[in-house]
């Protein structure tokens, strides 16, 4: 037996030097088959919605619904123009919009970058202290009644009797800003928002593919869209108990799938503000065309 060990020395040499090569290549396509799920994972957390292809944008397909701001969302579009709805029957999403705006931003590679979007209704920038659409006088009764419905239709009625600004982020081009008196001048971006008789507040969009796309081609295209809300910082630091409060990520249960689900009506849950202040409108999801 000992006569064949110096014939064998060579053969278990190689045979280790194999199983090690083997070995390394194995640890690598593991730590990157790791990689790609959490990387998959990620990308899966941000709900994606089919844009329905119309010539009668009056229809409204399934929607999707963001939980924490109680805010239903669908999107459509034709050959020139994208349709974003926003509806809510929820104050104090309600009152966000109407006092504060919101910005909505829209990214074609289909990530989370904000530089093309726009913010509507804008801070009135000839107002005293720059506030939002109303005046400090016209605050006090409203912040004393934010648990009555009536305050939506109150503030209804105050956004269409005022003069409301819509600034727009990197249309004309890049890192470029306009802020526009959005009833007397005319811009890429159309921004309708109405109450409906049962107190649903619709917020809808309109804006030309080609201000999104650099491409003419707008097939099979994967769209970010941001929803922020606008809510002004002395606001949060006057109500402590928002600070620590997680925004999204919670969603509801049973209606198919993270960060939104379609629903056969358009009833999401109503009311959240019974909270010392409510979560901030804050969501992304992603549109396929």
């Amino acid at each position: 037996m000992l006569y064949f060990i110096p014939f064998l020395q060579p053969m278990v040499i190689s045979f280790l030097n194999s199983l090690t090569i083997f070995m390394k290549n194995y640890i690598v396509k593991v730590c990157l088959l790791a990689i790609a799920i959490l990387v998959m994972g990620g990308c899966a957390s941000t709900p994606i919605y089919t844009s329905k292809s119309t010539s009668n944008i009056e229809e409204s397909p399934s929607p999707f619904v963001d939980q924490d701001s109680k805010i239903l969302y669908w999107v459509q579009h034709d050959s020139v123009n994208l349709y974003l709805t926003l509806a809510t029957s929820d104050p104090t999403s309600q009152r966000q919009i109407l006092m504060h705006g919101i910005s909505v931003w829209f990214d074609e590679a289909g990530r989370k970058r904000e530089y093309l979007g726009f913010t509507y209704p804008a801070i009135d920038p000839y107002a005293e202290g720059g506030e939002p659409l109303m005046n400090r006088g016209e605050r006090q009764p409203l912040e004393a009644s934010r648990h009555n419905r009536e305050m939506s239709r109150m503030l209804m009625h105050q956004f269409e009797s005022k003069i409301s600004y819509i600034e727009l982020h990197g249309f004309l081009e890049e890192d470029s800003f306009e802020r526009l008196n959005y009833r007397l001048e005319k811009g890429p971006v159309k921004v309708d928002i109405n109450m409906s008789e049962d107190g649903e507040l619709l917020y809808k969009v309109k804006v030309p593919l080609a201000s999104i796309f650099k491409e003419e081609n707008n097939q099979n295209r994967l769209l970010s869209v941001g929803i922020e809300g606008n809510i002004f910082r002395d606001e949060k630091l006057s109500n402590p108990a928002s600070e620590g409060a997680q925004m999204g990520g919670v969603r509801p249960t049973g209606v198919g799938g993270p960060g939104g689900a379609r629903g056969a009506g358009r009833s999401p849950i109503q009311d959240n503000s019974d909270s010392d202040f409510p979560p901030e409108i804050s969501f992304w999801f992603k549109v396929l065309l």
